[in-house]
Formats: C-alpha cells, structure tokens, sequence
C-alpha cells in the first residue's frame, strides 16, 4: 500500500503582541487560492445579509450597546495585546467610542442601509 501524497506543509503566523513581544497565538498561513475561495464565499452570502431586515441590524446593534460595556475590560485587553495600545487608549479611543456610536447608527440605521 503507497502512502496518499500529503499537501505541502503551510507555514504558521505567529501574532505577537506588539508591545511585548509575547507570542498570542498562531494560525496557519493561507494559500492564495484559499483565500480567492473565502473571498467567493463571502461574496455568495453577501446577498442574504443585504436582504436582512431592519429591525434585525438595529436588534444586532442594541445587543453589541448592551454586552459591550459589561466587557469593556476584555476588550480593551484584546485590543491592547493585538494592537499595542494600552488599555487605557483602548478605552478611550475604541471601546468608549463604539459604545456612544452604536446609540447612533441604531437611532440611524434606516437611512444609512436604505436600498
């Protein structure tokens, strides 16, 4: 019995955090065909998010407004360590803002995703 030939093995990305260096984790890199295909698969499911309704972006948006600042520890530490900022600037300048944000593209959803 031969043995299946196997893919060439892909390279890992490593994600470090910026600051210091510590690694966060690694993902396998992506071949260019692979990610021609991911592109083709999110263009196909473009249309049925273009066709949701409404009141389902605002419940999207409500809800993000709502888990959001219980959060805000998380996620400026997410930030922090992927992006380098310190969690004080991710606060202030990331997760503040989207919190305030979102009361308005809630309020102004309908103009913005008319067809």
């Amino acid at each position: 019995m031969s043995a299946q030939p196997q893919p060439p093995d892909l390279a890992q990305v490593t994600v470090r955090n910026p600051t210091s260096g510590e690694v966060i984790g690694q993902y396998p890199e992506q071949t260019a065909d692979a990610v021609r295909a991911a592109i083709q698969r999110a263009r196909g499911r473009q249309p049925a998010w273009a066709g949701t309704p409404l009141a389902e972006y605002q419940r999207c948006i409500f809800r993000m407004r709502e888990i959001l600042p219980a959060k805000t520890d998380d996620v400026a530490q997410l930030i922090s360590d992927f992006v380098g900022k310190t969690r004080v600037e991710a606060l202030a300048t990331e997760v503040i803002p989207s919190v305030i944000g979102s009361r308005w593209y809630e309020k102004h959803a309908a103009k913005f995703l008319q067809s």
